[in-house]
Parts: structure tokens; sequence; C-alpha cells
């Protein structure tokens, strides 16, 4: 392109488009960084931490005891014998299958 053919119209349309693509590069990141402030913020509204009760099974907050059938959270290894393992209460059998 020749010296000449450079207007001074060509480059206000230039200056102008750059001037469009930074202001919204710009407008871009900082709305980024307000979604990324507002999602990683650590308030009081955040729900508690859930566990599932090893009674029932439901799902309940972790603090202690279940919400629904108000046993105790905490496993007694005493309750639960991994080396006796054939028959459980639906009716499985780790050796044979059904019963």
């Amino acid at each position: 392109m020749p010296l000449e053919a450079i207007t001074s119209e060509s480059v206000v349309t230039i200056a102008v488009l750059v001037a469009i693509g930074v202001g919204t590069y710009f407008r871009i990141v900082v709305e980024f960084e307000q979604l990324h402030a507002l999602s990683s913020s650590d308030d009081s509204t955040s729900t508690p931490p859930k566990t599932n009760c090893p009674s029932c099974g439901s799902r309940t907050t972790d603090d202690g005891t279940c919400d629904y059938c108000g046993e105790s959270l905490a496993e007694d290894p005493a309750d639960h014998d991994s080396s006796d393992r054939t028959q459980t209460e639906s009716g499985w059998s780790d050796e044979t299958g059904w019963s």
C-alpha cells in the first residue's frame, strides 16, 4: 500500500476501531474479575457440609446426628463387621448372590 493511499480518514477509522477493541477488552476483564470475586467469596450464606447417614442412608447435614432418623452420624466399627459380609438386609449374599 503506497503512502499516498493512507488518508486522514483511514487513520481516524483505524483509531476508532482500536479504541473500541481496547474498551471492549477492558470491559470483559472487569466483568470477569467481578464474577470471579462473587463466585469465590466466602459468605455466611453458603450451604453447610452434608454426609450420608450410616443408619438410614439419607443425605443430612454433618452436625453429629441425622436430621431424619436422629441416629449418630459417627460410625461405630463394632456395628459394621467387614469380615462377615454374607447376608445383608436386602437379601443379597456376596458368596451366592440373591437369597
